[in-house]
């Protein structure tokens, strides 16, 4: 079964409200406590959350939308291990990005991803990540 979920942004800009964007790139730093701003805590924290909830809506409404499933299928539809790929569209490809910095940005999406599939994410298996010119959104791939 393959499954592909649509984020209407990217990673590298999450909308917190109508003024504010978020870069969860870097997200690592807040993490490990090298931010000493607690507007900036507050911020991040607030766009993981929306993150999550999102990628766990569009899982559901991907999942819904579905034709892959076969009639009679069990609750699960992935119920071994999972290959997930992104395709992140940026406007701006030329600037530089790095994959291990889409992979710490995506950390909270795929867990609202496996939340909403009813496993653990520790049973992704993390692949390929490509960046390409376009409208922003990120696509992530499941595939069992």
């Amino acid at each position: 079964m393959k499954l592909t979920i649509t984020l209407p942004y990217t990673i590298y800009a999450v909308p917190v409200d109508a003024r504010t964007q978020v870069s969860l790139a870097a997200n690592q730093t807040r993490r490990l406590g090298y931010s000493d701003n607690p507007h900036r805590r507050r911020l991040v924290r607030k766009a993981e959350t929306q993150l999550r909830r999102d990628a766990g809506w569009a899982t559901l409404y991907s999942l819904q939308e579905s034709t892959e499933r076969p009639p009679g299928a069990t609750q699960r539809p992935f119920p071994g291990r999972v290959r997930v790929t992104v395709e992140v569209n940026l406007h701006d490809p030329s600037r530089r990005r790095d994959a291990d910095g889409c992979w710490s940005g995506l950390k909270v999406a795929l867990d609202g991803i496996a939340e909403a599939l009813g496993m653990d994410d520790s049973s992704f298996d993390l692949g390929l990540v490509t960046f390409t010119k376009g409208d922003p959104e990120t696509r992530i791939t499941l595939e069992a």
